[in-house]
């Protein structure tokens, strides 16, 4: 006994110098009998077969170990491990059929109060790598996890500029993006909501009550604040917005979609707001909306429900030279991607004597409508005039000042060339609404720039 327990201290001192081989030639020369009865010995093989990344040894070795009866939690623990290790830590993508079953056994096997475990890491890794889950399989997995036991502290990257989102974060954002996936709408609402009450970082739904019974079921009843980065803040909200529109409450999703194209100005965010906007009967706020979404940056065919969308809102206000335009750009793009078009869309293509293959290049059709474009995205907004103050170090910024007062601006915004874009030139721009990260507080910015 004596001396079995001198091999143990042997390999236990050589494993905590990080000697996993030379522990492991100590752990193998014990007996399957030696290993079944003595739960540390057995603890410490698997512990340097992962080391060591003998991940098959580890597999059959926690297998016949979890077979016996009192199997120690040290032991199942080192096996799930190794389950992680093997199949999802580095491995290609495994078929959905194969991973289920491993993940379930990952489950029995792991002890989910320690906040470093193997679940959680497999489900994570897994939810990353596999783009294709559906909904309801995301929200099967992410409910195998207890939340508020799941970590919340930001994970330090290889720099001091980089974090990554903690457990908590990473669960938030998949459970509510799968939920407005899932069309699941008056729980993704609670759960958004909830996610935004539990942000130290977002004051506007601060004590607001006790979380609704569709909250708890995703995001319990916990009392620590959670930082949730503004970028995810913003998909949180987002999902927020249009799960109102889809549910009929416009003016609420209105009032969210306006607060997050503070921040975030992509053209889908536009699209989205006009839609919104249209649903309230403010036709002109949603042409001009949609108008914006149209010149953003973005791949014209990527922009294609835009298109047949703004067609049906220009025929709306009666703008029909524009619409026709639109239409033919929405005819051009299908043809000239291969794409259907559908019964309706070709009906009002023959309705206009359109014929899409004679159509002009779609990328040619567009340029000539992008100045319309950028007119009527400021159409009844106040011109004012100015002077280039001066250009930040990094060329893609600067401030107008008019007056007393200075406008700050993006170089992307100024509609001339870039060799006039220095101090003193005179500009005509518009302003509009925007968040600066820094104050962390509304600003006004110019845009449409144009020199004169």
């Amino acid at each position: 006994m004596n001396e079995n327990r001198d091999a143990v201290n042997n390999a236990w001192n050589l494993i905590k110098q990080g000697n996993y081989r030379d522990a492991l030639a100590v752990l193998e020369a014990y007996s399957p009998n030696d290993l079944s009865s003595h739960y540390f010995l057995a603890s410490l093989l698997l512990e340097c077969y992962n080391k060591l990344e003998m991940y098959n040894k580890a597999i059959n070795c926690g297998e016949n170990l979890c077979t016996q009866k009192n199997c120690s939690p040290s032991i199942k623990q080192n096996y799930a491990w190794s389950l992680y290790f093997a199949y999802f830590k580095k491995n290609e993508v495994l078929p959905l059929e194969e991973a289920i079953p491993l993940i379930e056994r990952i489950a029995s096997l792991t002890d989910c109060t320690k906040k470093v475990n193997p679940l959680v890491l497999t489900i994570f890794s897994y939810l990353t790598k596999n783009k294709q889950l559906s909904p309801e399989i995301i929200i099967q997995l992410l409910d195998m996890l207890k939340f508020d036991l799941l970590d919340d502290k930001a994970v330090n990257g290889k720099n001091k500029y980089q974090t990554f989102p903690s457990q908590k974060e990473k669960y938030i954002c998949y459970y509510t993006k799968a939920l407005f996936l899932e069309k699941n709408y008056s729980r993704c609402i609670a759960c958004c909501k909830r996610a935004l009450e539990l942000s130290t970082n977002y004051d506007n739904f601060k004590n607001k009550g006790n979380p609704s019974e569709d909250a708890s079921l995703c995001l319990p009843d916990v009392k620590n604040a959670l930082f949730i980065s503004p970028a995810n803040l913003i998909w949180i909200k987002r999902y927020l917005a249009l799960s109102l529109f889809y549910l009929g409450e416009y003016e609420q999703a209105y009032l969210l979609m306006q607060e997050i194209i503070k921040q975030k100005k992509d053209w889908f965010l536009y699209y989205e707001l006009s839609q919104i906007t249209q649903k309230l009967n403010k036709i002109e706020d949603a042409l001009r909306y949609a108008a914006i979404a149209a010149y953003s940056l973005g791949d014209i065919e990527m922009k294609i429900h835009l298109w047949e969308y703004l067609y049906q809102l220009l025929l709306q206000t009666k703008n029909f030279p524009q619409a026709v335009k639109i239409l033919s750009l929405s005819a051009a793009v299908r043809a000239q991607k291969g794409w259907k078009i559908s019964p309706s869309l070709k009906q009002e293509i023959d309705k206009h004597n359109l014929q899409p293959e004679n159509l002009p290049s779609y990328k040619n059709i567009f340029t000539e409508l992008k100045p319309w474009f950028i007119e009527m995205s400021y159409s009844g907004s106040e011109v004012l005039t100015g002077y280039i103050s001066n250009i930040l170090a990094s060329n893609k910024a600067g401030f107008i000042t008019t007056g007393k007062k200075y406008y700050y601006f993006k170089t992307s915004s100024c509609l001339f060339e870039p060799e006039y874009i220095v101090p003193n030139t005179k500009v005509s721009f518009n302003t509009e609404k925007s968040f600066d990260p820094k104050k962390q507080k509304d600003s006004i910015i110019a845009v449409n720039i144009k020199r004169i």
